[in-house]
């Protein structure tokens, strides 16, 4: 299954649609073009992160993730992005192996859908 076609969990489309329309048609491309980027160095942080025992860093990713994932309106995703903050704080190397792979997966399933509407010209 390509990223484009992973399935977003508890998405409200809404949310990126308004933010769109925020940004205006000039810029849509672009804004996509940085959300894509930034969704790109959480994951690659997350990873890298979690593999170095770097809690602060683990920390300030999954809380960027946070950020990220709600504004999009990427419920799921934001929930699971908390989750893996709150591990980082207790530095539970048990939780990680299954939050970062579950974090990958919505990531790219965020990450795909971001793709999709660039393709379309930023309108859903």
């Amino acid at each position: 299954m390509t990223a484009a076609n992973l399935p977003l969990r508890d998405f409200d489309p809404r949310r990126l649609s308004a933010l769109l329309g925020i940004v205006g048609p000039d810029d849509r491309l672009g804004f996509l073009d940085q959300l894509a980027a930034d969704l790109s160095t959480c994951a690659s942080q997350i990873v890298l992160t979690s593999q170095t025992s770097d809690w602060p860093g683990l920390r300030r990713a999954s809380h960027n993730l946070v950020a990220l994932s709600g504004t999009c309106g990427a419920g799921a995703l934001q929930a699971l992005a908390q989750t893996l903050n709150a591990a980082a704080h207790r530095q539970d190397h048990a939780a990680l192996p299954g939050l970062i792979e579950a974090a990958r997966t919505d990531i790219a399933a965020l990450a795909g859908h971001v793709q999709d509407l660039r393709h379309t010209g930023g309108t859903a």
